[in-house]
């Protein structure tokens, strides 16, 4: 079992996950409300799915901040 995070190859585990990318999107957008301009990001390696995701999020909410 898996917990938090999907590796490749594991198609026959069981894995519990977050969504990663609505996570950071929504710090980054709480942050943003709270008047905070200069938000930078550090969410782990970006080839592991968690981390990727979280870049992700983070990507979007800063798109919509410009």
């Amino acid at each position: 079992m898996l917990v938090d995070r999907q590796a490749q190859g594991t198609d026959n585990y069981s894995f519990v996950v977050s969504d990663h990318e609505q996570g950071a999107y929504d710090a980054v957008q709480l942050l943003a409300r709270n008047g905070y301009k200069k938000i930078g990001f550090i969410g782990g390696a970006l080839r592991v799915s968690s981390g990727y995701e979280r870049y992700q999020g983070y990507v979007r909410a800063i798109g919509k901040r410009m």
